[in-house]
């Protein structure tokens, strides 16, 4: 844990919460600051904290590469949720019934909602209006990546609304079946459609309590599988400030609580305490501090990056050999056995059996067979270098992860 990491979560906070930043250590690195914003992705919010203090002593070239890097994303994120509201208001006079999870209903929570900068918007829908939605997407001028019948949301791309995430499930089965199987999650979060109104227009998003729920088991997921970022922090944190008043922490800390995930956000919220940034919350009064876990949680988000992709290959070995270590704890060997054939048996198929709207969306200038050999190509391609750089991090585990793992008590 570095001065200068602390102090960027410090003024990306103040940039959440609108804010004052208290006055940098002597010996601070702004360059450094820029480096870990930029590997956040929290740069506008740091240059949101920058504009309420304008005698801070960063560099005038830093200063001006924040504004650089800020101005362009907020306006293009303005735009984008605007262009979003008016696309499912249409979709709902189509009597097409759908609900923002996270990006703009979460960013309403921030001080300026615009500076929550996000590569995609999430959008729930019912199974059985998935096909509906889809069509009517394609009718905007969507182009529509075909989703895998065992995966959880279909990918759309638009110049101007950017991507969307439509789901039919609020997690992937993997998630549920390994890492949340001890908790029913209709049984904590609602669907029903909840107004949220915007400068923009309404809404339709789900109930305080469900969100938070939905936001906290999110965060709990990538931290599990390879990390999380300080912008899934501050949703958290952001949110449930906005609307405490109307959330059930009851309801919320059972549910954290069934899923063995209490001990990191109490590390994360007092991660936040220890910058300065403080939230008042009983959540997690009955967990004791854990100043040791606390630190080992910062240097995870660090070192990682945003969900900890600066060395994803470790991170992602790592959770692999958690998965089988959870599977057979509650399942046994013949359970991990059949995990293992289904796996290879979706690899398979997707390697060597993609279907041809599949096809037509990654090679779209290309005939049917080329496009097949040029896919083929690709995917062994990806296999033999994820391969080698594998055998390259693998035998050098992040064992401060393994540790932090250990101690938040995640995998029982």
């Amino acid at each position: 844990m570095t001065q200068d990491f602390l102090y960027t979560i410090h003024l990306a906070g103040c940039g959440t919460f609108g804010l004052i930043p208290k006055d940098p250590p002597k010996d601070i690195n702004w360059r450094e600051i820029f480096r870990l914003g930029k590997d956040h992705s929290v740069i506008p919010l740091i240059f949101c904290a920058m504009q309420k203090r304008t005698d801070l002593n960063c560099p005038k070239e830093i200063k001006s590469e924040f504004e650089k890097f800020s101005w362009v994303p907020m306006i293009q994120n303005q735009m984008r949720n605007e262009e979003i509201i008016k696309l499912l208001n249409k979709a709902k006079g189509e009597k097409i019934c759908s609900v923002v999870l996270k990006g703009a209903a979460i960013g309403q929570s921030y001080d300026a909602p615009e500076a929550r900068t996000a590569l995609d918007t999430d959008i729930y829908v019912n199974s059985d209006d998935e096909e509906k939605m889809l069509l009517f997407l394609k009718q905007q001028g969507f182009h529509i990546r075909p989703r895998q019948s065992n995966f959880y949301h279909t990918t759309c791309v638009h110049p101007k609304f950017g991507v969307i995430e439509l789901h039919i499930d609020l997690f992937s089965e993997n998630a549920k079946n390994i890492w949340f199987e001890n908790i029913d999650l209709l049984d904590y979060i609602s669907l029903k459609p909840y107004i949220i109104k915007t400068e923009y227009g309404e809404i339709y998003s789900i109930d305080p309590t469900s969100h938070l729920i939905f936001i906290c088991l999110h965060f709990l997921n990538h931290f599990i599988n390879s990390g999380t970022s300080l912008k899934m922090c501050f949703d958290i944190a952001a949110f449930y400030n906005k609307n405490k008043e109307q959330i059930d922490e009851d309801r919320v800390y059972k549910a954290i609580e069934r899923c063995n995930g209490q001990k990191v956000l109490k590390a994360m919220f007092s991660m936040l305490y220890m910058a300065d940034i403080i939230i008042k919350t009983g959540l997690f009064n009955n967990i004791s501090d854990n100043q040791g876990a606390m630190e080992l949680f910062i240097d995870d988000l660090e070192q990682g990056g945003e969900l900890g992709r600066k060395n994803l290959l470790s991170r992602q070995t790592e959770r692999n050999h958690n998965v089988r270590k959870r599977i057979i704890s509650n399942k046994g060997n013949i359970g991990y056995f059949i995990y293992c054939i289904k796996r290879w048996m979706m690899r398979i198929r997707l390697y060597f059996l993609p279907t041809k709207s599949e096809l037509l969306f990654e090679y779209p200038h290309l005939k049917y067979i080329k496009a097949y050999f040029k896919h083929i190509q690709k995917k062994m391609y990806d296999h033999l270098t994820r391969k080698k750089n594998i055998r390259k991090t693998s035998k050098t585990w992040n064992e401060n992860r393994e540790k932090l793992l250990t101690i938040m008590d995640i995998l029982e």
